[in-house]
């Protein structure tokens, strides 16, 4: 019915293959592939965590809710 065809996606790091193939599936790749330009380059470079992004901040504090019901 319809014929395979591929979509090519290349970032500064990689390239990704994405494979289509209409018969199997209108919407969704049947195959991707990644291929990393320079492997040894991103062993060397430490993963980035959420430590590492989102900036310092001082130590917030909480605000003293006095209108509530106290529990016993």
């Amino acid at each position: 019915m319809g014929e395979k065809f591929k979509r090519i996606y290349e970032t500064e790091n990689s390239t990704s293959i994405w494979t289509y193939d209409p018969d199997v599936s209108k919407v969704n790749p049947i195959s991707v592939e990644h291929r990393w330009k320079n492997p040894k380059d991103l062993v060397d470079q430490k993963p980035k965590t959420m430590k590492d992004i989102v900036p310092k901040s001082k130590k917030s504090k909480k605000p003293k809710n006095n209108n509530g019901p106290k529990l016993l």
